[in-house]
């Protein structure tokens, strides 16, 4: 298990855990909650993926996508680095890592 702490530019604290290819996530110190239940923005996730601008069902369809890449990095580390690589896009910063095990 691997813990990470990021910090927004609005100094916001955000949490993330990875078990095996579980990914949770959250505000800290609040409650970590999957994907499937995170609020996504429509502006980013379009930013990402385009050819989901006009479909009805962009988020369903992008939380599919989004897991199935989380499977196939496979491991905690490699999910870790895709994780620290992408939130550094949005200005967010590694506070703290702790790997468990």
């Amino acid at each position: 298990m691997i813990e990470l702490v990021f910090v927004s530019i609005s100094d916001e604290l955000m949490h993330v855990k990875i078990v095996g290819t579980k990914v949770l996530l959250g505000s800290y110190p609040h409650m970590l909650l999957p994907m499937e239940l995170i609020g996504l923005n429509k502006a980013t996730t379009i930013a990402e993926f385009p050819d989901l601008a006009d479909d009805p069902k962009w988020r369903d369809k992008a939380i599919i996508r989004w897991n199935m890449h989380i499977n196939q990095l496979g491991t905690e580390e490699k999910i870790e680095e895709y994780i620290i690589n992408d939130l550094k896009k949005t200005g967010h910063e590694l506070k703290m890592r702790k790997k468990y095990g």
